[in-house]
């Protein structure tokens, strides 16, 4: 993202995704393949969603635009300036709950992009609004 900064622009805040997950997960993964072989299916539609997203998500806002990007095949990109996003929302279950991470979404004219498993959610949004409330 850096290599990308306009003139003047500046990262304020990134998302900060939660290792957290991506540990106990794995512990969790490696306990169950050791009582339960049939374990590998949490491996295939769980925890590889957990691995993906943790290396491939990324989420930026600067003084001037919000920049994000998600997928590892099917790869998404947003780059979006901040008067152009309608609003910012976050959203956390019962895990989220337990392990202290949010959702963060991104909606602007119909479009919604998400980015799961963020830490730092509330001070995304804090960030985002602040910058809005500048333009």
């Amino acid at each position: 993202m850096e290599e990308n900064l306009t003139n003047g622009e500046k990262i304020l805040v990134k998302a900060e995704q939660d290792k957290i997950t991506l540990i106990l997960g794995g512990i969790i993964t490696i306990l169950l393949l050791v009582v339960w072989p049939l374990a590998l299916l949490w491996v295939i539609f769980i925890y590889r969603v957990w691995i993906v997203s943790y290396f491939t998500n990324k989420l930026y806002i600067t003084n001037k635009r919000i920049y994000g990007s998600t997928g590892l095949i099917k790869k998404q990109e947003l780059d979006m300036p901040i008067d152009k996003v309608n609003t910012i929302s976050t959203s956390k279950g019962f895990l989220g709950s337990i392990m202290k991470y949010e959702t963060v979404t991104i909606s602007s004219y119909g479009d919604g992009w998400t980015f799961p498993q963020v830490k730092n959610a509330q001070e995304i949004k804090r960030v985002f609004y602040e910058q809005q409330e500048k333009k």
